[in-house]
């Protein structure tokens, strides 16, 4: 079962309602008919029963026993370990089917036809995985050939080990390294998000929920992407390459749109958005990133604005101070020039001979110009990026974001494209973004986010503290909470969760970042998840692997 946006946002309306009347007479009551609703409701939410093995995506993986496991909001396992993996199918064979643990950023353990395939990345079996490890497990395609733009596996899944059973509104932690964040869907400020009027031209939601479905696991840091993505994990739509940079950009950047106009499918995607955000942070931390390199890198910087935007997490909103313009091809193709004016072109370390030789010859073919004084050549610039970064930087300008983003040159260059002021350029990648752009970019709404003021917890990455501290904001979101989130972690650990949402909330009481305490500390949050799920239930849902 898959918890969906439309469940998170009415726990965190029941949550509000709770606050508002807490000092009514009739709230005593209210809570007696939630837990009466809620008592068998609660082990299929929360908690789930043992389970022997777990299917998902074509991934079986089989345990030496019964372990209870469920389901974070974005569909994907967890199970509360350490737990022993007997085995994996299909059987990995040393070279196909790989699975990693905590994958790192720069190579891969799945598949040897990909790129930077590291041997000691592969994870034999039986292993016994560990709280707050990801095991990301592959089905290899057979045979050999091209996987130019398909990727040499089929599919991807990543399952998790925590340390306590997660409440259903619980976001995935990264896949990658080791610092695994819990994050609580509950605290998306769903506020933040303009509700547009759709154009015309907007594309189909459930398209777009389906590119964002799976986890995309995207670690390697290299161009060799291209041949080492998962293709099921990565669809960008129909008819488009499945692993190249060009078309994840365009998907991001359709989703970056579609997430600030009023639909039904808005919600679900916006939460999809957020995992890849997360997931995307935490590659940054395991030592990856999406460099420069013709359209390779495009699309991998705004889910993490835009997650660190809507969850007011104090880590991922410094992603623009501690991550400089090497680590996302947005900020290394842009920068301002001699002449002040932002450029196209990235510092390829003198190599620019195909630029000096008039665009010709060999060698890079999206160096900056030596001077930098005019743009670099059309080639990657006008087939394979500038076009389809609009998406992504008008979605961060509709949500005050541009400091977070914290790369002045990407947006300057992108007003100078969309002003017809670099050759080739004066429009968009789809009609879509050109519609959005016509009708919004004159109307944008005034200031700018923080990225240094956090106004509540960002969640406990895994120690065992019973609390963190009662002063609010980011104290009681960082210090404490033990792993998984189980005793505090997603909101700010324990008594100082209840602290730190009081010291954000607003006057009606609601509006706050930081969510009450934890299941494990709130039995009165465990009950207003289950009732969301009952009208939760009451909704057709998409089918998941």
């Amino acid at each position: 079962m898959r918890i969906d946006a439309a469940r998170v946002r009415h726990v965190s309306n029941l949550l509000c309602l709770q606050r508002r009347m807490r000092h009514t007479w009739w709230m005593q009551r209210l809570i007696q008919s939630v837990f009466v609703a809620a008592t068998t409701l609660i082990s299929a939410t929360a908690f789930a029963a043992p389970v022997s093995s777990i299917t998902q995506y074509g991934v079986t993986w089989t345990f030496d026993k019964a372990y209870e496991s469920g389901q974070f909001v974005s569909g994907d396992y967890w199970v509360v370990g350490p737990v022993n993996v007997v085995s994996v199918s299909p059987a990995p064979t040393g070279t196909r089917n790989g699975s990693s643990v905590n994958p790192k950023g720069g190579r891969q353990g799945y598949d040897d036809r990909g790129g930077a395939y590291d041997t000691s990345d592969n994870v034999s079996f039986p292993y016994s995985l560990q709280v707050n490890e990801s095991l990301v497990s592959a089905v290899s395609k057979p045979g050999s050939g091209d996987f130019k733009n398909v990727g040499c596996m089929q599919s991807q899944a990543v399952l998790t080990a925590v340390a306590a059973p997660q409440p259903p509104s619980m976001l995935r932690p990264a896949y990658a390294g080791s610092e695994k964040k819990y994050l609580d869907s509950a605290n998306i400020d769903w506020s933040l998000l303009p509700k547009l009027p759709p154009p015309k031209s907007a594309p189909s939601g459930a398209d777009l929920l389906a590119m964002a479905d799976r986890p995309r696991i995207d670690h390697l840091s290299s161009w060799t992407i291209q041949h080492s993505c998962a293709q099921d994990n990565w669809y960008n739509g129909s008819g488009a390459h499945n692993c190249y940079g060009r078309e994840v950009g365009a998907f991001v950047s359709s989703a970056a749109l579609y997430v600030m106009l009023d639909t039904p499918e808005r919600d679900e995607l916006a939460v999809s958005m957020i995992q890849h955000g997360i997931d995307n942070y935490g590659v940054l931390k395991a030592g990856g990133n999406w460099a420069p390199n013709g359209g390779h890198h495009n699309g991998r910087k705004w889910p993490i604005v835009f997650a660190a935007r809507l969850l007011d997490d104090c880590d991922m909103l410094k992603v623009g101070q501690d991550y400089d313009d090497t680590h996302f091809g947005e900020d290394g193709q842009t920068y301002i020039g001699t002449n002040s004016k932002a450029l196209f072109g990235f510092d390829c370390g003198g190599q620019a001979q195909y630029f000096t030789n008039g665009c010709s010859g060999s060698g890079a073919k999206d160096c900056r110009d030596p001077a930098g004084l005019v743009d670099g050549c059309a080639d990657y610039r006008n087939c394979c990026t500038s076009a389809y970064w609009i998406g992504e930087a008008l979605s961060t300008l509709l949500l005050q974001s541009k400091a977070i983003w914290g790369h002045d040159a990407f947006f300057d260059y992108v007003e100078r494209w969309m002003s017809g002021d670099v050759s080739g350029g004066g429009t968009a990648a789809g009609a879509f973004a050109n519609e959005m752009w016509s009708a919004h970019r004159q109307n944008l709404p005034t200031g700018n986010a923080a990225t240094t003021v956090c106004g509540g917890g960002s969640g406990g990455s895994s120690g065992s503290g019973s609390g963190g501290t009662s002063s609010g904001g980011a104290d009681a979101g960082t210090t404490g909470g033990s792993n998984a989130g189980g005793a505090g972690g997603s909101a700010g650990g324990g008594s100082a969760g209840k602290s730190g949402a009081a010291a954000t909330e607003d006057d009606s009481g609601c509006g706050c970042r930081t969510a009450p305490a934890t299941p494990a500390h709130s039995p009165w949050l465990l009950a207003l998840l289950a009732l969301g799920a009952v009208r939760a239930r009451k909704s057709p849902r998409r089918a998941r692997g």
